[in-house]
């Protein structure tokens, strides 16, 4: 073998590598998202029961929803989030949201469950 095509078979690695790498990096990113996506779908009937506790009713639901991202999205709702980003009003909001994202999400989810329990918890005033 030629030191030309040693060094065209050691380019050809090293951009083989390269590649493999950046995939394993983006399949483990998706794999996050959906161990993510997953907990977003266990929490989610936990934090309706927690604020139902807390006296939500279920048709003020979607409003209660509403106001977390409002909260977390500096006074944008799920819908103008969506036309913000360019996201269609039928796709779900979190199925485009990054990692980042996601985890700022399930952290609001967890910090909204924690409030509402708190207040199911309190005396009721008659």
């Amino acid at each position: 073998m030629s030191s030309s095509e040693s060094k065209q078979n050691t380019d050809y690695a090293a951009r083989l590598k390269a590649s493999t790498n950046h995939m394993l990096c983006k399949i483990q990113d998706q794999i996050k998202s959906l161990e993510i996506d997953a907990d977003f779908a266990l929490a989610f009937p936990n934090i309706r029961s927690a604020a139902r506790d807390a006296g939500v009713q279920n048709k003020m639901f979607g409003i209660f929803h509403d106001a977390g991202y409002k909260g977390l999205y500096v006074g944008l709702g799920a819908d103008a989030i969506k036309a913000r980003k360019g996201i269609d009003p039928k796709e779900q909001l979190m199925d485009r949201m990054g990692r980042t994202e996601l985890a700022a999400n399930q952290f609001r989810m967890t910090q909204t469950r924690m409030f509402a329990s708190t207040l199911s918890d309190a005396p009721k005033r008659a």
